[in-house]
């Protein structure tokens, strides 16, 4: 739990640069005074005690700059170093999110694209499963970590790959529902009840 609210603070954190005025963003540059800038914002949080984050800035022509400041792990001690790789979790969804409607917006892809035009390891299921309905999480496939945990290996007990998750994603046999026709739903729930809930979904 502390190294999940660990990385939810490391998140927080890279908010407070986001909200900051577009004169003090801008003195956040390579050199002595911006390496100055970004250490009094992170100032507070650089402690042995605190969670932290790594902060990088790369501009053309500008010496490639990367600091880090607080705790990569709370519970062992374990300072934040430059090389530091913290797991961006669902964050990364609006990031993947954004980078296909600009394939789409250049005409690269259609979001009512066959997934399986992309990615045809998945099954095919009877009706095509489109771009714009994995984004909107209506695609009807499973959740790869609800799979896993029935495993006995859930979130964040172990690192998986992205061929891990294609491949967990691909021996589905069956969708939870219809492709378009329902969102699929997050829930927090204690271990114990999540694993009965997730076997009650897979198994149907």
């Amino acid at each position: 739990m502390r190294r999940l609210l660990n990385m939810l603070s490391a998140f927080s954190l890279l908010a407070v640069i986001a909200g900051s005025s577009e004169q003090s963003f801008a003195q956040v540059v390579p050199g002595q005074n911006g390496t100055q800038s970004i250490d009094a914002i992170f100032q507070q949080w650089n402690r042995a005690d605190s969670p932290g984050c790594v902060v990088g800035v790369d501009r053309p022509g500008v010496r490639r700059l990367v600091r880090s400041y607080g705790s990569e792990d709370l519970e062992h001690d374990v300072p934040n170093t430059e090389s530091t790789v913290l797991e961006a979790g669902s964050v990364s969804k609006q990031f993947t999110a954004a980078a296909i409607l600009t394939l789409a917006e250049r005409h690269k892809i259609r979001l009512s694209d066959d997934v399986r035009a992309y990615l045809p390891e998945l099954r095919d299921y009877g009706a095509p499963i489109t771009i714009a309905e994995l984004l909107g999480h209506t695609s009807g496939l499973r959740d790869w970590g609800v799979v896993e945990d029935i495993a006995g290996w859930p979130r964040t007990t172990r690192i998986y790959t992205l061929d891990e998750v294609l491949d967990i994603a691909a021996r589905q046999k069956h969708l939870n529902y219809p492709p378009g026709t329902a969102v699929h739903e997050y829930r927090l729930q204690p271990p114990r009840d999540h694993r009965c809930q997730a076997f009650r979904s897979v198994a149907g």
